[in-house]
C-alpha cells in the first residue's frame, strides 16, 4: 500500500491508520492524488492485484479507490480474527 502510495501519490505522504476489534483488524492507507501519474512506463502495474492477493491467503477483503471528494486514494484491508 505504501508502494503504491509513492509511485502514484502526490508528494511521497500517506497517512496509514490501524483499528483492532474482535471482529478483525482493518489497515487503511490514504494519499492525495497527484494530477499526473508517476508510474513509471515499464512498471507492470501489479500493485493492487498484489495487494489483493495477500490479503485474500489470509481470508481478509481488501478495497480501495478515490475518496468522495476525489482529493486523495484510499486502500484499506480487513483481516478477520479467529475467536477462539
Amino acid at each position: 500500500m505504501l508502494t503504491n502510495a509513492l509511485r502514484h501519490g502526490a508528494g511521497g505522504v500517506a497517512e496509514v491508520e490501524l483499528r483492532h476489534d474482535r471482529a478483525g483488524l482493518t489497515l487503511t492507507a490514504s494519499n492525495p492524488l497527484a494530477t499526473r501519474t508517476r508510474a513509471r512506463p515499464d512498471s507492470p502495474h501489479r500493485g493492487l492485484q498484489g495487494i489483493r492477493s495477500r490479503v485474500t491467503m489470509f481470508a481478509g477483503s481488501t478495497s480501495y479507490g478515490p475518496a468522495p471528494d476525489g482529493s486523495a486514494w484510499i486502500t484499506t484491508v480487513t483481516f478477520p480474527l479467529d475467536s477462539s
